[in-house]
């Protein structure tokens, strides 16, 4: 029987209140059994502020053995659950388990939790996420996300919420350097290759920026084949393809306007006009004809 992923992640879990040694993450798998048990140290501070529980409602902690000693879970079934849902790992990493902070206030009383709860656990590396996400500033916020990577360096989204501060400092380098680890541990790449692409425009490189968006439009052309090859087409599959078809559509057409209309090259935007138009981007076809078609007389 085949899990979604939300239910596969409630299935993974283990018990609230326990607190096992934590596995090394050699892999993304038991980076996974890692995460389920650093949830049962976190679920009751989480548990303790009423404001978080809509964020917990999708998750449920299964009753683990009494006598259990070890994570509730095997490396063996967090395997078969990455075979199941690849990107199970950076969307349980992602999922906001605190609840709304709107007063600086709620933001100091959270800090000071994480903070207390880290001095006596510091391997916690998804602890260290949620106190990056409270800093308003971007230095403390990398250092933060600094530690968890050291502590697990398994999951893609940690490296992507550092390129994003990286960029807003300005080290466009380093958050390119991030980007690409990140790309080997998320499925689907696209977007992390959307990513670093923005981060080379930033950079004024325009050959790894053509070289990386082409990638970003090669990756989403073979997952919109292998979508197509699905025998399920009900409604939620109809609306799958279609967006992932305007993704594809309107990503060739982001890349030949860049060439065109902000380098002025347009010998090298125009094949991407075409590609927009045939996948059917209606808009193209109009800037064919204003910046493609050839001049009378040459």
């Amino acid at each position: 029987m085949k899990l979604s992923p939300l239910l596969a992640l409630a299935l993974l879990l283990p018990a609230c209140g326990r607190a096992p040694a934590l596995t090394p993450p050699i892999t993304q798998a038991a980076a996974l059994v890692r995460l389920g048990e650093e949830l049962a140290i976190l679920a009751p501070l989480v548990a303790a502020d009423s404001a978080s529980q809509p964020m917990r409602r999708y998750y449920t902690f299964p009753a683990a053995p009494a006598d259990s000693t070890g994570p509730a879970y095997s490396l063996a079934e967090a395997k078969q659950l990455l075979r199941t849902a690849p990107d199970v790992l950076n969307q349980l990493a992602d999922t906001p388990f605190l609840g709304p902070i709107t007063t600086p206030q709620q933001r100091a009383a959270w800090q000071k939790r994480l903070q207390a709860l880290l001095t006596k656990q510091p391997a916690l590396d998804l602890g260290w996420v949620w106190l990056a996400a409270l800093q308003k500033d971007p230095a403390p916020a990398i250092a933060y996300l600094s530690k968890a990577l050291a502590l697990n360096n398994q999951v893609g989204t940690y490296y992507q919420r550092r390129a994003s501060l990286y960029q807003q400092q300005g080290d466009y380098r380093a958050a390119a350097r991030d980007l690409r680890r990140a790309l080997p541990l998320c499925h689907p790449r696209w977007r992390v290759y959307g990513e670093l692409a923005n981060v080379y425009l930033l950079l004024h490189d325009d050959q790894q920026y053509a070289a990386i968006w082409n990638q970003r439009q090669t990756e989403m052309r073979q997952a919109l084949d292998r979508l197509a090859r699905r025998p399920s087409h009900d409604i939620f599959w109809q609306d799958s393809v279609r967006r992932l078809r305007d993704e594809v559509a309107y990503g060739y057409l982001a890349n030949a306007l860049y060439f065109i209309e902000r380098r002025h090259q347009p010998a090298l935007g125009c094949p991407d006009l075409a590609r927009a138009a045939a996948a059917g981007a209606t808009e193209a076809l109009e800037l064919q004809r204003q910046y493609c078609q050839p001049r009378a007389g040459r």
